[in-house]
């Protein structure tokens, strides 16, 4: 007996099964707020509308017998909810040369689809890329040599582990030109003969090096700004917090642009001891030449305060250097290593919109999909829309790194 689906329901339920599997980004972000989302499913959500998100606490250890109480705090992180969709337009004729709601649903969305997922994992790298301040890598030199590779892997995984980044859900997502030369110099490395296998007949890396390693044709490119790489001093001692007083730029800053300042270390989120390394930062906006104040991200915190936790291990002194990573007006991609708590993604589950005739939703690993259909009587012709509503936010991002290429 065939099945009483409405063809939206069919569009949704096949519509869910392309979007999962074209959703690159989406498979290295924690998900674990989707019950939350589920319950408020008749709520109203809007695009551009921002909601929170609880992080999950750091608490101090105390050290001897003595009990310390301390208030459970959870931290939070804000998201802004976007939209994203496509529109199909058939007319009767073409319904009805499809045999059957099936072989119209996988013959008809699975591009809808990918036009949808494109969007997505797009939007989620670039706010990778201007969220993960940490990067390693030399940007024009390939790692095409066994030398290079292995070391691309273990100063990623050095730079997680400083930042006491768990040792399971990681993974890498790399550019083309990234997969490409980590192939190359990977080729000559004494592996187990599956692994080699898998490379050699799929031409894919799959897991190295305790990573889950996809590419993804995503994957952004940052252009530095004009200024030279340590031309910028500081004008003014102790400076703490999002906004950096510097003596006037002679070059451009571009946003995303990943700097340190000489003498402030980076800390261990869990023990707050030095990692040894100097703290790298996010600017996050353009700075046009002249400017005397660079904002950044995740800002300079010698001490927890309030919503903040510490991490460096000292406030920024007078005359200290800002460097700059890379070149002046250099460009490199962005392929990203990433434990999944570093990012957070919500899906809205959106509602049916008054005088909506047929609407189909479906749910599955925190993805939903709601289809629309409505019916144009001049054109004789039907129209149906593919909508999701999702955001995404930063949890701990010292939990990611940039491998620039």
């Amino acid at each position: 007996m065939a099945n009483n689906f409405s063809i939206s329901q069919v569009f949704a339920r096949k519509g869910l099964e392309q979007l999962i599997n074209n959703l690159v980004a989406l498979r290295f972000v924690n998900r674990d707020f989707e019950d939350e989302y589920q319950r408020a499913r008749n709520a109203v959500y809007t695009i551009g509308r921002t909601i929170n998100i609880k992080k999950p606490p750091r608490p101090n250890t105390r050290v001897g017998s003595q009990a310390q109480p301390q208030s459970t705090f959870f931290g939070q992180t804000s998201i802004t909810l976007a939209q994203a969709g496509a529109d199909l337009y058939q007319t009767s004729i073409d319904q009805t040369l499809n045999l059957t709601k099936e072989d119209h649903a996988e013959m008809v969305v699975k591009p809808y689809m990918e036009s949808i997922a494109n969007s997505i994992d797009r939007q989620i790298l670039q706010f990778m890329r201007f969220n993960t301040a940490n990067v390693v890598g030399t940007p024009g030199t390939p790692p095409t040599t066994n030398a290079l590779a292995v070391s691309a892997f273990t100063n990623i995984r050095t730079k997680l582990n400083k930042f006491s980044s768990p040792m399971d859900n990681r993974g890498f997502i790399v550019s083309p030109d990234l997969e490409g030369n980590i192939l190359l110099g990977l080729s000559t490395l004494f592996n187990n003969s599956n692994s080699i296998n898998k490379q050699y007949d799929k031409g894919q890396l799959g897991d190295a090096f305790g990573f889950n390693v996809a590419m993804d044709q995503n994957v952004p490119y940052h252009t530095n700004g004009t200024q030279s790489v340590t031309g910028v001093t500081t004008n003014g001692a102790n400076q703490t917090g999002t906004l950096i007083t510097v003596n006037a730029t002679t070059g451009t800053i571009t946003r995303g642009t990943r700097v340190t300042f000489s003498t402030v270390n980076s800390v261990n989120p869990i023990n707050k001891d030095t990692t040894g390394d100097l703290l790298y930062q996010i600017v996050t906006d353009d700075v046009p030449a002249g400017s005397t104040q660079i904002p950044i991200f995740p800002g300079i915190f010698p001490t927890a305060s309030g919503s903040t936790y510490k991490n460096a291990t000292n406030s920024i002194p007078n005359g200290a250097v800002m460097t700059i990573f890379g070149t002046a007006s250099g460009t490199y991609s962005t392929s990203i290593a990433v434990h999944k708590d570093a990012y957070g993604y919500v899906d809205i589950p959106m509602i049916k919109p008054a005088g909506a005739i047929d609407v189909g939703f479906e749910r599955y690993k925190g993805i939903g999909l709601r289809v629309i259909q409505s019916y144009d009587s001049i054109q004789d012709a039907s129209f149906w829309r593919f909508d999701v509503l999702y955001g995404i936010g930063a949890l701990y991002p010292e939990l990611s790194v940039v491998y620039a290429n």
